[in-house]
């Protein structure tokens, strides 16, 4: 499959996550149970959704065993928070990566992973750290699977 992928320079970016391990048929209801505890934690801080810089994302550090994932689910902030033994800060890492935007539903993210992967090897690229997905525009701000718009980024070496 292919996929539109541009080189784009990004800006290091704080965010509060916590890290998990689920199989892929508990992807779903994870994100979900881990962005309850995120905005939770946040909201006993007094921070609100003014003070968040982006839009949730996922990191992928280990997705070879589907029975499984190692992943972490966060939120963009602006300043460091309290942590406690789940909830930890983490800075996404900035420079030149790779990214591709995937408009519609989720279902489609499986052949947007594929196509960057052959435009990483067609073009001769080396990755460093773990990838992770942006949900720009997604539930439950928006229920239109449609409109959902999910942006993958992976930085370059």
């Amino acid at each position: 499959m292919s996929v539109d992928v541009e080189i784009v320079e990004i800006q290091p970016q704080l965010g509060v996550q916590i890290r998990m391990h689920t199989s892929y048929e508990q992807l779903s209801d994870a994100f979900g149970e881990a962005l309850g505890k995120l905005m939770s934690h946040l909201v006993s801080q007094g921070i609100g959704p003014e003070q968040f810089v982006g839009s949730f994302y996922a990191i992928y550090h280990s997705v070879d065993d589907p029975e499984s994932w190692d992943y972490s689910i966060g939120i963009p902030v602006l300043t460091e928070v309290e942590t406690n033994d789940d909830i930890q800060l983490h800075t996404l890492p900035g420079g030149r990566a790779a990214k591709t935007t995937l408009v519609g539903s989720y279902e489609g993210l499986k052949d947007q992973w594929e196509g960057l992967m052959v435009w990483l090897k067609q073009n001769k690229h080396t990755t460093v750290g773990d990838p992770w997905e942006s949900y720009r525009i997604s539930p439950p701000l928006e229920t239109d699977p449609e409109k959902w718009e999910t942006d993958i980024y992976w930085i370059l070496q």
